[in-house]
């Protein structure tokens, strides 16, 4: 890490928490300044074909569609498998 990005980054660690949560805010949107504009209207209608696709998706059968106490039973499972320790408790996946 350059010096001076991490004198930054230690003045950084001394603000209040949402000082620091708008510090980075603020550096995410200089990112996004040399990014072209959106157009809201382009962004509402590739949302809208996502939504056609995926009820076209669920209508003709292509997907199976799940409940959600199936849903977090299988990733209650799927992470429980991925562990090698004690199962994540409960708490933890009632965030979801």
């Amino acid at each position: 890490m350059a010096p001076d990005i991490a004198e930054v980054l230690t003045s950084a660690k001394s603000l209040a928490r949402e000082q620091i949560a708008d510090l980075a805010y603020e550096l995410l949107r200089v990112l996004d300044e040399d990014q072209a504009p959106v157009d809201q209207a382009t962004v509402d209608a590739a949302w809208s074909a996502e939504l056609r696709r995926r009820v076209d998706d669920v209508e003709s059968g292509a997907v199976e569609v799940v409940s959600h106490q199936e849903t977090v039973a299988e990733a209650r499972a799927f992470i429980a498998s991925r562990r090698k320790c004690l199962p994540v408790p409960n708490r933890v996946l009632r965030q979801w």
